[in-house]
C-alpha cells in the first residue's frame, strides 16, 4: 500500500521525475532550490533528472547550484555525473569570480583525471569550454595525460563542434599537445 499512497501524494519516482521536468522550465529561485534538493534523492532517476533540469537555470549563476552540482560530480551513478558536469559549466560561466566557481573548475579537472566514461569526459570538455577561461587549458591537458588517444581526439572533436573562441582555441592546442 505505501507505493499507492506515494504515487497519490506525488512521492514516487515517476511523479518526482515529472515534477522535475516542470521545475526545470520554471526559472525562479524556489524551483531551482527544489531541483537542488532533488540532487540528494535516493533514486538515481530523480538525481539524473534534477542534474539535467538544473542546466535550464544556469543563467542565475546560483552559488547554491554550483555547490550542489560540484558535489554531484562524486555521485556513484555515471548518468548523474554526466548531467551534473554539463549543467555546472553554465553556472560557472555566469558566476566566474565566485570562490565556488573556482572550486567547481578544479572539481571538473579532478573528474577528468579519474573518469573513464567517454560521455562524461565529453560533457566535462563542453563544460570547461563554455567557461571560456584560457587558464584552464593547461590543467585540462594535464588531466587528459595518460588517457587513451581516442579519448583525447574525441575531446578535441567536441571543441571543434563548438563556436570558435580564443579560449577554446587555447584548450584545443593544449589537448593536441597530449597526443
Amino acid at each position: 500500500m505505501p507505493g499507492f499512497f506515494n504515487k497519490l501524494l506525488g512521492k514516487d519516482t515517476d511523479s518526482k521525475v515529472q515534477n522535475i521536468g516542470y521545475l526545470g522550465n520554471m526559472k525562479d529561485d524556489a524551483s531551482r532550490m527544489k531541483l537542488i534538493k532533488f540532487l540528494g534523492d535516493e533514486s538515481v532517476d530523480v538525481r539524473r533528472s534534477a542534474a539535467a533540469a538544473l542546466e535550464q537555470h544556469f543563467t542565475s549563476g546560483s552559488v547554491e547550484a554550483i555547490t550542489a552540482l560540484t558535489k554531484a560530480l562524486d555521485d556513484s551513478d555515471a548518468g548523474v555525473r554526466k548531467n551534473a558536469v554539463l549543467s555546472l559549466g553554465g553556472f560557472i560561466s555566469k558566476a566566474p569570480s565566485s570562490g565556488e566557481s573556482a572550486r567547481a573548475k578544479q572539481a571538473i579537472i579532478g573528474l577528468i583525471k579519474r573518469e573513464m566514461d567517454e560521455g562524461i569526459l565529453k560533457n566535462a570538455v563542453i563544460s570547461l569550454a563554455n567557461v571560456q577561461d584560457p587558464a584552464l587549458s593547461g590543467p585540462m591537458a594535464e588531466a587528459f595525460k595518460g588517457k587513451d588517444k581516442k579519448v583525447v581526439s574525441a575531446a578535441i572533436d567536441v571543441i571543434d563542434n563548438l563556436p570558435p573562441t580564443d579560449a577554446r582555441t587555447e584548450i584545443k592546442k593544449a589537448l593536441r599537445s597530449v597526443l
